[in-house]
């Protein structure tokens, strides 16, 4: 088993947006039209991404990639706002994907592939103590059942 905290605010792997380009002409048809797909938070996933990458390198120092089935729990520590007054983070950024960016990120550095991923723990709560935001994440291997 692996544990590891990664420091930052988590970002989510939003959706995907998919939509037609180009230039509607008389008769009604696009001329060459091509399809455009968009992410949110492109540029800010990728470095968070980055972050959960070199943060599950530097844990696997001496560590075999899996390639047997394995359970994540992951525990998403977010920033309070200075007014909000709710106990849980019941609000975006969405559990399942904060979850997608982070089992993405760690394909390739501490298993072969996220399909692999047959137990996931995902939590959020507000930031209380040092650590400040960020995820801690844990995987280990799941043994013959």
């Amino acid at each position: 088993m692996i544990s590891f905290f990664v420091a930052g605010r988590p970002i989510a792997q939003g959706s995907m947006t998919a939509f037609v380009v180009g230039r509607r002409q008389a008769d009604g048809s696009v001329a060459g039209p091509r399809a455009v797909v968009t992410a949110s938070n492109k540029g800010m996933l990728d470095q968070w991404r980055r972050a959960v990458q070199d943060a599950a390198a530097t844990a696997m120092v001496g560590i075999i990639m899996s390639d047997q089935p394995v359970a994540v729990c992951l525990s998403f520590v977010l920033p309070r706002g200075r007014t909000v007054t709710r106990p849980w983070p019941s609000v975006r950024p969405d559990a399942d994907k904060l979850a997608r960016a982070i089992l993405d990120a760690l394909t390739g550095v501490v298993y072969v592939d996220d399909a692999q991923v047959v137990r996931l723990d995902a939590r959020k709560r507000y930031e209380a103590g040092a650590s400040g935001p960020g995820v801690h994440i844990q995987v280990a291997e799941l043994g013959e059942e």
